[in-house]
């Protein structure tokens, strides 16, 4: 894993039609869980619903999304990625950069190797029985024009159901304007990449090589912070951000303990 010097920004607007192209999974938590070979930690890093203690997520019940998230890093280096936590911190609209404790971060798009993974879906389509609008399960396999308007922004392409040896004329769809983070991938999946003349390649899930960042290092909640280290497989020492199995603090502290819990039972 890469050393760390990254912070998550904010979560981004437009990722809801930015689906896994895995046939074995269909959410970014099992991409996050497969790339980063761990398990959801058990606390999240948003203080959306509380700034000083921390709340669970898996296993406790609690739903759990991988967010699609903007990281930087010190020297102003930006990038798209996964971070897992509960749908509550997710779906927060006033505030958007919520995920201010320690995390995990697994990115979704290489630019120096050109490459991108998962599918841009087509706009919902109207729900038959006059509920929420259903996801579509069209997507873009070839993207010929991104534009923003006023009021929306507009893709024009080929998709895996509509296709240009079929069709001849590619096709247009809307989106709200808003959705900043779709407008940056559709216009990177269909344009040329730093002025060159090689374009993004989609790629499956399982073969797309992201790149893994702790960020927010030493940011923790005020209250339960040692239990929320211990959630992220860092040393509970007070002021050390170090691993687990790298620090010596751990070690001691294990030991310390397993000679109180030998005292006390005997």
């Amino acid at each position: 894993m890469a050393p760390s010097t990254w912070t998550v920004v904010k979560h981004v607007k437009g990722s809801s039609h930015h689906e896994t192209s895995s046939k074995e999974w269909k959410s970014w938590t099992q991409y996050w869980k497969f790339h980063t070979k761990e398990e959801v930690p058990v606390m999240c890093p948003g203080e959306h619903k509380d700034k000083v203690n921390p709340h669970p997520l898996e296993p406790s019940g609690v739903t759990t999304v991988g967010c699609h998230v903007l990281i930087q890093d010190e020297k102003g280096n930006k990038l798209h990625a996964i971070v897992p936590a509960c749908s509550g911190c997710n779906k927060q609209t006033r505030d958007t950069r919520n995920l201010n404790w320690l995390c995990k971060a697994v990115t979704i798009m290489d630019p120096l190797g050109f490459t991108m993974v998962g599918k841009i879906l087509l706009p919902s389509v109207p729900n038959p029985s006059g509920g929420k609008p259903v996801k579509n399960t069209e997507y873009w396999t070839e993207i010929t024009y991104v534009g923003a308007g006023n009021v929306s922004i507009t893709i024009t392409g080929y998709t895996n159901k509509y296709k240009r040896d079929e069709h001849g004329a590619p096709i247009s769809r809307d989106y709200p304007n808003d959705e900043d983070y779709l407008l940056w991938l559709a216009a990177a999946f269909r344009g040329r990449v730093a002025n060159t003349q090689r374009t993004i390649i989609r790629k499956e899930d399982k073969d797309f090589k992201p790149e893994i960042f702790t960020c927010n290092v030493g940011m923790y909640p005020e209250r339960g912070r040692a239990d929320y280290k211990k959630a992220y497989g860092i040393c509970r020492a007070d002021r050390c951000h170090k691993a687990l199995n790298t620090c010596k603090h751990a070690k001691e502290m294990q030991e310390l303990e397993s000679a109180m819990e030998s005292a006390y039972f005997g």
